[in-house]
């Protein structure tokens, strides 16, 4: 087992072990936003974590993550490759597939969230341990550099979050979808849990969806939202009626139609920060982790 995470404080404190000890915290769901010809509302509502104050109660756990996500001015060193320096900048240039213009909705999320900037900072600040091997991953993988703000809208970069569709961690996975893309789940261990094991499974899954749906990303989000099976079957009943079978013709939850635009937008808002007066970090493209095996079951001690 890669990585292993206990679970303790009163009755749930949470502890991760990857190399070092991170801890993090909020709670995550999905907000949506209203479609309904004449009636649809752009302007999303808050979503749930957004509606508890941000001195909430796990403010020791973001504590810890502060601690973890502040590098020293003295290790930052630029080089002649401000890209190699700069962790969101190398995302950014590999965003792919971004909407920024004629498409209402991601506008709408891009300016919902541009107009929240310390809830972007809390969510860097969760990011930042995971960052640069999500990166990495979708480098290796040639992936689409969007799919590091994913996070965001799945779980705000908690690895604790758990939804009331029973999905849990950073990328938000229900046991069974985890578990036949290779997470272990046990008694001592939820891998959903693990960001390493857990970015891997998600970045691979992502792979084999957009695979499936030609490589059209908007399906393969839609998809990993709602199911590979519902948009299999929307595409079949349009196609059955001559209609067209882009992911805004299909019969989908609405959940699912808010959940593509709500990527977009947060990638808007990362190609062009500074029409908000948002500034982005800019770290380091070094590893903030490492990787130990332990072997269970062990004593805290042994941490």
């Amino acid at each position: 087992m890669p990585v292993i995470k206990l679970i303790y404080q009163s009755t749930l404190r949470y502890l991760s072990i990857i190399g070092l000890v991170l801890l993090g915290s909020g709670c995550a769901s999905l907000a949506e936003l209203r479609y309904g010809g004449k009636e649809e509302a752009l302007t999303p509502p808050p979503p749930y974590y957004l509606r508890q104050h941000l001195d909430d109660p796990f403010s020791r756990i973001e504590s810890a993550v502060r601690r973890i996500s502040v590098l020293e001015s003295s290790t930052a060193d630029k080089g002649a490759n401000d890209d190699q320096f700069d962790l969101w900048q190398r995302a950014v240039n590999r965003f792919e597939f971004a909407q920024c213009h004629d498409f209402p909705e991601a506008q709408a999320w891009q300016n919902w969230f541009g107009e929240r900037p310390e809830y972007i900072a809390r969510v860097m600040e969760r990011a930042r341990p995971w960052l640069y091997d999500i990166v990495s991953e979708l480098d290796r993988q040639q992936l689409p550099g969007e799919l590091a703000l994913l996070p965001i809208v799945e779980s705000a970069y908690d690895p604790f979050a758990y939804s009331h569709g029973r999905a849990a961690g950073t990328w938000q996975f229900v046991a069974s979808t985890a578990r036949s893309h290779g997470i272990e789940i046990n008694d001592w261990y939820d891998g959903r849990r693990d960001v390493y094991v857990a970015t891997r499974a998600a970045l691979g899954y992502l792979k084999q969806l957009n695979q499936r749906f030609d490589g059209d990303w908007n399906l393969t989000l839609a998809a990993y939202n709602g199911g590979q099976g519902r948009v299999g079957r929307a595409i079949l009943r349009n196609k059955r009626a001559s209609r067209p079978t882009d992911w805004q013709s299909l019969s989908l939850p609405r959940e699912t139609k808010a959940y593509i635009p709500k990527l977009h937008g947060l990638a808007c808002l990362f190609q062009s920060p500074h029409q908000h007066n948002i500034e982005l970090p800019e770290w380091p493209s070094t590893p903030v982790f490492e990787n130990r095996k332990v072997s269970l079951p062990f004593s805290k001690p042994q941490i």
